[in-house]
């Protein structure tokens, strides 16, 4: 499958709250945890094999289990020694923990994917046992199933063939689970090899049920580089590997697993990050702020502000963008109601959907540094968005209407981020100081984009019409084209 496609069908997964998530050990190794091979090696040799000559690893566990009276003691110590120190979190984690992912699946023991949440300010609860499914936290952004067990009990970890070979009776609650979720959802595998015989049975069940038409999944896999082989042979050696990979990928196919290949797991950083920005995309923030008072002498721009911010909100609707508001004086409200009236149009309005708004709270939890608490605020808004309008961003200081300085943050946190502002510069306040800061690398940031639209928003003399129309168009010509930040 071309990335591209991938892209697009799996945003549109996650829009639809039907993406799911497999990690495999690949992800695991790439973070400098050791391979199965490498963890298995030290109990190889306590029986005197070899673990380059072994094939089956679950087997060579199983002879060493045997050889110690099927005690794990000794198993649970290596495991904990290995895998139970903190590594440093792959990039990829931190850009899967920023998707809207509800279910998320591994056979992997390490806690990584609980570290990378953590971090996120996300709440991933986790199930290691059968009991664990019965009932889920609401609380909880989402559900990690780690259905091989975890380095926190390491001596309940499936590792050894017994262990495989009673899977179904012992946690057989995971199987009938995660082939709801195959059938329901479309999943996404990384760094994963499927020779697990578990899901071996799950995908030819699902086969068998759905035929010629089984749900479709998706894999992110690596081609074989010539590179990867060297010494005599090397050529013939990559070709056979080259060879085998196109069989195995077309074989996955048969089981409604698409294969998206990559040359390096660096493009897996890259892929993973595009599908976060094609996802912000599709939602505009709308930042800005105005006086419900003014002081005396000031001269009144609620009017017009008001206008366009609810000519914004309307236009956003309609274009099937969701809008994102940490719900600024005046400027929230009006973004809201035209948001609203557009909406209302619709029999059952889906308001979740369409609306993330987190007003600033005027309080702040004890503790809590103000600068710091508004940052991470911010941020976390900010983050949600493909796209920023500055409508004013303007405050009471004293007896003064100043530009609002957390206007402005948001602006430095967007850019960042590498996302687009637009700043209605004409609606004066931090707009207008953002319009002449973009102005200033314009090709920089919308690279070819005619500067018409551009020059609309920070004319004083526009109509709010105007105003939001060209709005539109750079919305419309970013869609088509990208931003270049």
């Amino acid at each position: 499958m071309r990335h591209e496609k991938f892209i697009e069908e799996y945003v549109q997964a996650l829009h639809h709250e039907n993406a799911g998530l497999f990690v495999g050990a690949g992800l695991s190794t790439g973070a400098g945890y050791p391979s199965w091979k490498d963890l298995v090696q030290e109990l190889a040799e306590e029986i005197g094999l070899d673990v380059n000559q072994e094939t089956d690893l679950p087997g060579v566990v199983q002879y060493f289990l045997n050889s110690a009276g099927r005690k794990r003691t000794r198993l649970a110590s290596l495991i904990s020694k290995e895998i139970g120190i903190d590594k440093p979190i792959p990039e990829i984690l931190h850009t899967l923990a920023r998707l809207p992912l509800k279910h998320i699946w591994t056979t992997n023991y390490d806690e990584l994917l609980e570290r990378a949440w953590r971090e996120q300010r996300l709440f991933l609860e986790v199930n290691t046992a059968k009991q664990n499914l019965v009932i889920n936290n609401p609380a909880a952004h989402a559900q990690l199933y780690k259905m091989h067990g975890t380095v926190g009990n390491p001596s309940d970890v499936v590792i050894a063939k017994g262990d495989y070979e009673g899977y179904r009776r012992e946690r057989g609650e995971f199987l009938n689970l995660l082939h709801s979720h195959l059938v329901s959802r479309r999943m996404l595998f990384l760094g994963f090899s499927f020779t697990d015989p578990n899901l071996s049975q799950l995908f030819t069940l699902i086969r068998d049920s759905f035929g010629d038409m089984p749900p479709e999944h998706y894999a992110v896999v690596r081609r074989p580089q010539q590179g990867d082989f060297e010494g005599r042979g090397a050529k013939a050696r990559f070709a056979y590997a080259d060879r085998r990979h196109k069989l195995w990928v077309k074989d996955l196919e048969n089981y409604g697993i698409q294969c998206i290949e990559v040359d390096a797991w660096a493009e897996l950083d890259e892929l993973m990050k595009a599908v976060e920005q094609r996802l912000a995309a599709a939602s505009v923030m709308v930042s800005g702020s105005y006086p419900e008072v003014l002081p005396e002498g000031e001269p009144d721009c609620r009017r017009k502000i008001e206008a366009v911010a609810q000519g914004v909100g309307k236009f956003l609707i309609h274009e099937n963008y969701r809008i994102v508001s940490g719900f600024g004086l005046v400027v929230g409200s009006a973004t809201l109601s035209g948001a609203l009236d557009e909406l209302y149009r619709d029999v059952a309005p889906n308001l979740e959907r369409r609306l993330f708004l987190r007003p600033f709270p005027q309080l702040i939890p004890p503790g809590q540094d103000r600068q710091e608490f508004y940052r991470r605020y911010r941020e976390d808004l900010v983050r949600q968005a493909g796209a920023c309008v500055f409508i004013c961003g303007a405050k009471i200081d004293g007896d003064s209407v100043v530009v609002a300085d957390g206007v402005v943050a948001e602006y430095d946190i967007l850019k960042a981020l590498g996302r687009t502002p637009i700043p209605i510069g004409a609606t004066g306040g931090a707009a207008r100081k953002i319009w002449e800061v973009v102005n200033t690398d314009f090709a920089g940031v919308f690279g070819t984009m005619p500067r018409r639209s551009f020059d609309i928003l920070n004319d004083a003399n526009a109509t709010p019409e105007q105003l939001i129309k060209a709005v539109g168009d750079i919305l419309k010509w970013t869609k088509k084209n990208g931003s270049v930040i």
